[in-house]
């Protein structure tokens, strides 16, 4: 589920859809008319009919209250949950209010929101360009396995970010995986 049709989410699907073993069904919904998404979304989202949920830029409030529910209910029972990072997300997209925000590992504070069209609130976001590397955690874990041989200097290959979401903090089960060369969290499991 997207906002923007925005580089990442076609990158994702193209990376993914190469697997003859997954399936990506992508739902673009206009943050400005999340009327006109499906009206069996939430039962979508409730139904275990996926395994992998991927948010990307989207505000909270796109969803029904029933709908943000279901997606919590499926990611407690098993489903993962991928969200994306972009100037609606998390925080800035108003989850910390949501059923959603029990699950996320990151704290979001109840003042963090990012509004539609307003200038980008560099309390909520990181400027860039800024460098992601695995964090020594996450230099062994398979979600950050880009070479068998010289993983680090794959990752130091990869072009910067152009900006990055802040996170208030770390829940206790939060596992940072990706950091900046200051050591700010940038991509976190829990």
């Amino acid at each position: 589920m997207e906002g923007a049709l925005r580089v990442e989410q076609r990158d994702i699907r193209r990376s993914l859809d190469a697997s003859p073993d997954i399936h990506v069904d992508y739902l673009r919904i206009d943050p400005r008319r999340p009327g006109d998404k499906p009206g069996n979304l939430a039962g979508q989202l409730g139904s275990g009919k996926y395994r992998v949920y991927f948010i990307g830029d989207l505000p909270a409030n796109v969803f029904s209250r029933e709908e943000m529910e279901n997606l919590t209910q499926s990611v407690s029972q098993g489903s993962g949950l991928l969200m994306l990072g972009g100037y609606h997300a998390f925080g800035p997209g108003g989850y910390g209010d949501t059923p959603l925000a029990a699950v996320l590992p990151i704290e979001i504070g109840r003042l963090e929101r990012q509004g539609l069209g307003e200038a980008v609130r560099d309390d909520l976001h990181w400027p860039g360009p800024i460098r992601m590397r695995p964090s020594q955690f996450g230099r062994n874990h398979f979600l950050l396995r880009l070479s068998d041989s010289d993983n680090l200097g794959a990752w130091n290959r990869l072009p910067p970010l152009e900006g990055a979401n802040r996170f208030s903090g770390i829940k206790p089960n939060g596992l940072v995986l990706a950091e900046d060369d200051q050591g700010r969290p940038l991509l976190v499991a829990g």
